[in-house]
């Protein structure tokens, strides 16, 4: 009974975790040990998640990509942290943290495609 009970509250509270996060859809870089994740014409986020959710991605990363920070278009299901975040992570605009991946992609849309100029029009 006592496992059963440790199961459901295990359940319960990473339900309540993923009830915060929201679709994204942006961009992914992955670079040595630093992976980002830039939501449409967005600021540049630090990219973290699980093993197993990140896995796919990264593997489509390697095999599509042939240029060092080469974005991929990604569609996202994810919350940013608010914390203060230490080197190298505070050379980003924060921590985001990636719970499910729905699609990925080396086709980037027009919407999304990153401005020459590097200016944000909008934030998260």
């Amino acid at each position: 009974m006592k496992n059963l009970l440790t199961a459901f509250l295990l359940l319960w509270g990473s339900h309540l975790l993923l009830a915060n996060d929201v679709s994204y859809s942006g961009l992914y870089v992955s670079e040595k040990n630093v992976q980002t994740f830039q939501p449409c014409k967005g600021k540049t986020y630090w990219a973290e998640g699980t093993e197993l959710v990140m896995k796919p991605i990264k593997n489509f990363y390697k095999e599509e990509v042939k240029t060092p920070e080469q974005p991929i278009y990604v569609m996202v299901r994810g919350h940013f942290h608010e914390e203060e975040s230490k080197p190298p992570v505070s050379d980003f605009d924060g921590i985001f943290h990636i719970s499910e991946v729905f699609l990925f992609s080396s086709v980037i849309p027009d919407s999304c495609k990153v401005q020459e100029n590097n200016e944000s029009s909008s934030e998260k």
